[in-house]
């Protein structure tokens, strides 16, 4: 982001026992708040923390939405994690409070840091109140996991309706059957396509006449991620040999940079549709991207849903059905103009979210009266008072506003 004067600004929290237990990356506080999710895995970095903060800011970008990228990563050492990763959230969110306080940071879920673990670190900053939350293994419809699955989908369908090719024949491989990919896998599933491999941590799965996909949600929600193992009607695979199955659609839905040297020439899908942030990694994406025969919708695309729906404001079945019919229009008339133009649709998109980045670095003023009103809008339709059909014209602007047109 430098050519647009965007510095990132990166917190580093130390534990007086554990050392170094993670990092906060802000894009740029010209937008007056960085808003991006927690990450916590054993290996994640301070690169990795800094190039998915780069991913959100497009995501904003791209939905010409007055935020900054941002995200932390949290490390989960084995020396606390899981006998203090409580007491250790906690003390990361007492570190960072007073980036939460004046709103400089506005964090949420991602890898391994659900709405409990959220709840613990607002907890540690003195914010959440109450009983801390049960763990949950399913994202409920309207949940930002839930309407992230469904502009992933509705960006793959788009792609498949361009090349033309018909829902029932289509063959789906999906590397990460958590929240969200399991949800993807549910779609697809309810369109008639085959939903031939998936993985997880435990266990990656493949079947060439297609998985149960029903049967696969139900184990895992009765036994969480390790359920996948009892799944019997299907060839245990290395998790690496997924992405370069014979399949139309990959949805890459686990962690950063799964797309790399090694296995970049032996992909044989034919569109991926990212659930995942970065899962090309830097030293392939241009390359990839100007050489592959391949569909790719990029992260801040694919993925927004969990953003777009979070300021969406209405009744929650007319917010879900009007991002089913219109995010797919949209990325449908997207990738139109890109065969048109002979332009890749990647950079396409990436063209709408500079301008709105740049439209936003160089009027501040703009960028704070839209974040206010922002939060007008969604204290007043988050009222009870309001009617139904008051939130649904409120949402129906939002929609406006926030998907791009082309």
């Amino acid at each position: 982001m430098k050519k647009y004067g965007i510095a990132p600004m990166i917190c580093q929290v130390e534990h007086p026992e554990f050392g170094i237990i993670g990092f906060v990356v802000v894009n740029s506080s010209v937008h007056i708040r960085g808003v991006g999710g927690v990450r916590m895995t054993p290996d994640v970095s301070i690169q990795e923390t800094k190039q998915l903060a780069r991913a959100m800011t497009y995501k904003f970008g791209f939905l010409n939405m007055p935020c900054s990228g941002a995200k932390t990563g949290i490390i989960a050492s084995p020396n606390w994690y899981p006998d203090r990763k409580q007491e250790v959230i906690n003390y990361f969110g007492a570190a960072i409070g007073p980036l939460l306080r004046n709103r400089v940071y506005t964090p949420g879920p991602d890898i391994g840091f659900g709405r409990v673990e959220l709840w613990d670190l607002l907890h540690g900053a003195g914010f959440a109140q109450g009983e801390r939350p049960a763990t949950e293994r399913r994202k409920a419809a309207g949940t930002t996991g839930y309407t992230t699955a469904i502009t992933t989908f509705q960006s793959a369908k788009a792609a498949i309706e361009i090349l033309g090719m018909e829902m029932k024949k289509v063959k789906v491989a999906i590397e990460g059957f958590g929240m969200v990919g399991s949800t993807v896998a549910q779609f697809f599933h309810k369109e008639g396509a085959k939903v031939v491999a998936i993985s997880n941590i435990h266990g990656a799965f493949y079947h060439p006449d297609g998985l149960i996909v029903d049967e696969l949600i139900r184990l895992r929600e009765q036994e969480g991620d390790k359920g996948v193992l009892q799944y019997k009607n299907a060839q245990s695979i290395a998790h690496g040999d997924l992405l370069e199955l014979p399949v139309d659609v990959m949805i890459p839905a686990a962690k950063i940079w799964t797309i790399h040297s090694k296995n970049i020439e032996k992909l044989k899908c034919r569109i991926i549709s990212s659930a995942a942030n970065c899962p090309l990694h830097p030293e392939v994406e241009n390359n990839f991207l100007k050489q592959k025969d391949i569909i790719f919708i990029p992260d801040f695309v694919a993925n927004c849903g969990g953003v777009l729906g979070a300021n969406l404001h209405g009744t929650t079945q007319s917010k879900l059905n009007l991002m089913h019919q219109k995010f797919g229009d949209m990325v449908l008339d997207l990738m139109r103009k890109s065969l048109k133009t002979n332009i890749a649709f990647e950079q396409l998109a990436r063209e709408i979210a500079e301008k709105n980045i740049v439209s936003y670095q160089n009027n501040p003023q703009k960028a704070r009266r839209e974040a206010k009103l922002l939060d007008i809008t969604a204290i007043f339709s988050s009222q009870r008072f309001v009617p139904s059909k008051i939130k649904d014209i409120l949402m129906k602007r939002y929609l406006r506003k926030w998907i791009p047109q082309t």
